[in-house]
């Protein structure tokens, strides 16, 4: 009960907006519609008990994000719209909802891993872009930083390894490279 409300909660932060029979449809799709309709009432209850006012509004079959309910991703994806790199790269994680699996709802994982995607690209983007604007200002401990972090988030992703080894060649590391 609590993943599906945490998978509420992020799905109205990130999209903003869902009819009640698209909550319902994706979070428990095999249940029948009466039961899921007062699940998902019961979870939109919990969630305004435990998010500051106005986080989530309801009127006839829509559910709204307020204003008041954000989360990491979305301020992820605005630190990157506004090219503000630095910042997007304290703010991810990893995998969005890592760990995060509701048996039975394909809808829900396919939006899930579509997301991921999306933030692991723009996280790769973010770590290109900073390690570059570091290199450009010779900010060469900055630069490394943020390859290590690279690695640190994704440890299997060649590419920030390889970013990695470039930045300690560049700094004369070349035992460590």
């Amino acid at each position: 009960c609590r993943q599906r409300q945490r998978c509420l909660r992020r799905r109205l932060a990130v999209e903003r907006e869902a009819t009640r029979d698209s909550l319902c449809g994706l979070l428990w799709p095999d249940t029948d519609d009466a039961s899921a309709a007062h699940r998902l009432s019961q979870s939109i209850y919990a969630l305004r008990q435990a998010l500051p006012p106005n986080s989530i509004d309801t009127r006839g079959r829509n559910v709204t994000a307020g204003t008041a309910l954000t989360c990491d991703a979305t301020d992820f994806e605005h630190a990157i719209a506004r090219e503000a790199f630095d910042v997007a790269m304290t703010l991810y994680h990893g995998p969005f909802l890592r760990g995060i699996h509701l048996v039975g709802t394909n809808e829900f994982e396919s939006w899930c891993d579509a997301r991921r995607a999306r933030y692991a690209r723009q996280f790769r983007k973010a770590c290109r872009e900073l390690i570059h604007q570091r290199s450009s200002s010779h900010d060469l401990d900055g630069m490394l930083r943020t390859a290590e972090m690279w690695v640190d988030v994704d440890p299997m992703d060649d590419e920030a390894r390889h970013r990695l080894i470039e930045c300690l060649v560049s700094m004369g590391n070349r035992v460590e490279a």
